[in-house]
């Protein structure tokens, strides 16, 4: 293995580390186990790895600075918003007494650094609900 191979397999396993500390589960390439793989296949893999990992870390991140806005807003504060983060793209979901609090989650979750798209799929309750 190159020096760049074990740098990235090393950056891969301290990925896979921290995911398992935050509560990620961490998606990694499967190892093959075909004699004839060369060194950049085995490369590869562990780049997939890393790169597999390092999204989940990215998104955690993301996913926890949405909660941390909708959370500290003064307009909002609700807890029956739940946020998911996958690739950058945040949805949104939940049960929220109005469209304007629906509308000020999605604008909180859009102005988030990391976030490359919202899918708002919050459900606004009928007044004798809430």
């Amino acid at each position: 293995m190159t020096e760049t191979g074990k740098s990235m397999a090393f950056a891969a396993f301290a990925g896979v580390c921290a995911a398992l500390l935050i509560g990620v589960t961490p998606v990694l390439a499967q190892e093959s186990t075909n004699q004839s793989d060369t060194p950049q296949a085995n490369e590869s893999s562990t780049h997939r790895a890393y790169e597999a990992t390092k999204t989940a870390l990215s998104d955690t991140a993301v996913t926890a600075k949405v909660k941390t806005a909708i959370a500290d807003d003064t307009l909002i504060r609700n807890d029956h918003i739940h946020v998911k983060t996958e690739s950058g793209i945040v949805t949104l979901s939940g049960l929220v007494p109005t469209i304007e609090m629906s509308n000020r989650a999605t604008e909180l979750a859009r102005r988030t650094s990391g976030v490359s798209d919202v899918v708002n799929d919050l459900k606004v309750a009928q007044a004798s609900r809430m």
